[in-house]
């Protein structure tokens, strides 16, 4: 039976650390590692995790100062044995039998990645989540299909084709290392530029219909708010995938996204922001690198109401597009 490492980064998570963990321990395939690491956490997390380790074994703590989600993720891996790695945020939890179900596939089709489907959970209630990339085994060809495809956006659901938490699979220990320090400078994206460099590696995987994994939404994570730095993570964030991407799967993909990521951090600055001409000369400072030009690399067809917004934005008229915003408070 192989071992299975389980890595948690762990930072300011006291309320939620004690239902991750218990998930763990419990797990029905027993041949596992967990390797908890406390990045630097100023509330309870570091003592809840020593707790742990009191009455299992299996478990292993490492105490560092603040680095982010991707330095921790390295360290664990660099103290794990495992032949297969699994990331488990914090925050969240998984299914009792998720190494059990994962690790059977894995056997029976020998393949480098197994991954799952996820649900939200928001407020304690669980939410399924659409099914992506589309249920079962891929072959080299398969995975270069789906990279060409959809793997970043779908024009028809405008989101990823493929899922882009780590979090929500399991992986060849070989593999490991190349992912991680392929996110490392982004605090958001990291997890999908490293989906990515994998995918354009690997020789075979499986999707699981089942769901496994619960990721939680709350308060404070970077998905869930607006940071002017995210300007320049997304800058890095399109360089990384430009540097991977030698065989240009992605051109078109990657506009499509830019120009999604785009929209999205103005709509987010004019929000939060009253001062709609402070607002308008930041976001002109910022159009300038990678995210702006990629963004309209690619001709978009949009009609209407969209159009107009889609012009203010490729002609960087952020006055008149705030002043839109407010007249219209309806952007989505």
């Amino acid at each position: 039976m192989d071992l299975v490492s389980i890595i948690v980064p762990v930072y300011n998570v006291e309320k939620y650390l004690p239902k991750c963990l218990d998930s763990i321990i419990s797990q029905t395939y027993k041949n596992i590692e967990i390797i908890l690491v406390d990045d630097g956490s100023t509330d309870n997390s570091g003592r809840i995790c020593d707790e742990y380790t009191a009455f299992d074994k299996r478990i292993s703590v490492l105490h560092k100062r603040n680095a982010g989600v991707v330095e921790a993720r390295i360290d664990g891996f660099r103290n794990s044995n495992g032949t297969f790695i699994v990331f488990v945020d914090g925050d969240d939890y998984i299914a009792l039998d998720c190494i059990e179900k994962m690790m059977r596939i894995q056997r029976e089709y020998d393949v480098a990645l197994v991954c799952s489907q996820y649900f939200d959970v928001e407020n304690g209630i669980e939410k399924t989540t659409p099914i992506r990339p589309e249920v079962g085994y891929y072959n080299r060809t398969r995975i270069i299909d789906l990279l060409k495809s959809n793997f970043l956006f779908d024009e028809k659901t405008q989101i990823a084709g493929m899922s882009p938490f780590l979090c929500t699979k399991l992986i060849k220990r070989e593999f490991i290392e190349d992912i991680l320090i392929t996110g490392r400078g982004l605090f958001y994206g990291e997890d999908q530029v490293g989906i990515f460099k994998l995918l354009s590696n690997i020789s075979n995987m499986y999707v699981m219909q089942e769901a496994l994994y619960y990721y939680v939404k709350r308060e404070g994570q970077a998905t869930q708010k607006y940071d002017v730095r995210l300007w320049d993570n997304f800058n890095l964030y399109i360089e990384i995938f430009e540097k991977i991407d030698i065989e240009k799967y992605l051109v078109r993909q990657l506009s499509l996204r830019s120009f999604v990521m785009l929209r999205s951090l103005v709509f987010k600055e004019f929000r939060y922001s009253n001062e709609y001409l402070s607002s308008a000369r930041f976001l002109t400072s910022k159009c300038n690198g990678l995210l702006y030009r990629r963004a309209f690399s690619f001709k978009h067809k949009f009609k209407g109401i969209d159009r107009i917004k889609y012009l203010l934005l490729k002609y960087r008229m952020f006055t008149l597009y705030g002043c839109f915003h407010y007249l219209r408070n309806n952007e989505k």
